[in-house]
């Protein structure tokens, strides 16, 4: 009996039909290709909120590592006066304090009295109607110098005169009597450049872009006097 399997060389040219197996294995690649694809989106998305994260919290970081130093570095000035040597002797004292955190750059430092601005001890007497023409005092200068944080600086110490001086006498009396109706004014200037302007009573001190010299003739700076009025400066 003859088998009719056709021509041999047509069996080995023809493919087999596709099976179940081969479309489950089609569909599986597919379904791989698809989930790499969301999970690289998925992996990029995370990594931009991370990024977006980061870069808020360095910001922030910045921010307040900004503010720190700031606040590490601001100085505050305070303005005291006295009638009492440390040995308890009769002595006049202007004293300038920093209680703030950083040094102090002193640009200016004014004293007023009775409307005007007053340069010189000299002249701080007169306007309390003691005019005088010579003092002996002992004073450290103020403006144009770091005072360090913490630091307290008498700029002016005036012992109470004898009583064979009498014109002297009269004018640290009067100096006495009216130390608490002077208004002082200071503008001042961090290290970091930084420049407030006080009253030096308590008050919170007004910042301002800069300190200006023009115009502001300091207590007991000759040369400012000498540079804003043109003159020597008073006595």
């Amino acid at each position: 009996m003859i088998s009719d399997l056709g021509n041999p060389s047509e069996l080995e040219g023809s493919e087999p039909p596709p099976t179940h197996q081969q479309e489950r294995s089609w569909i599986g690649s597919k379904g791989f290709a698809i989930a790499l694809a969301l999970s690289i989106l998925l992996v990029s998305a995370a990594s931009l909120v991370f990024s977006l994260q980061t870069g808020s919290a360095l910001d922030a970081l910045v921010k307040e590592n900004a503010r720190l130093v700031r606040a590490s570095s601001t100085p505050l000035l305070s303005f005291t006066t006295g009638n009492v040597s440390d040995e308890g002797d009769p002595q006049i004292s202007f004293e300038v304090s920093n209680s703030g955190t950083g040094p102090a750059r002193i640009v200016w430092f004014q004293i007023r009295h009775n409307g005007g601005v007053h340069g010189t001890l000299q002249a701080l007497a007169g306007s309390s109607g003691a005019p005088v023409t010579s003092l002996n005092t002992t004073s450290k200068v103020l403006v144009h110098t770091l005072l360090r944080a913490g630091e307290q600086r008498k700029i002016l110490m005036w012992n109470r005169p004898r009583p064979d001086a009498a014109e002297e006498l009269a004018a640290w009396q009067a100096v006495e009597r009216d130390r608490f109706n002077y208004e002082v004014e200071a503008c001042y200037c961090s290290l970091l450049r930084e420049c407030w302007q006080s009253t030096l009573d308590g008050d919170e001190p007004r910042r301002v872009k800069e300190c200006r010299t023009e115009g502001r003739p300091s207590f007991g700076n000759t040369r400012v006097l000498r540079r804003v009025s043109g003159q020597r400066g008073e006595p």
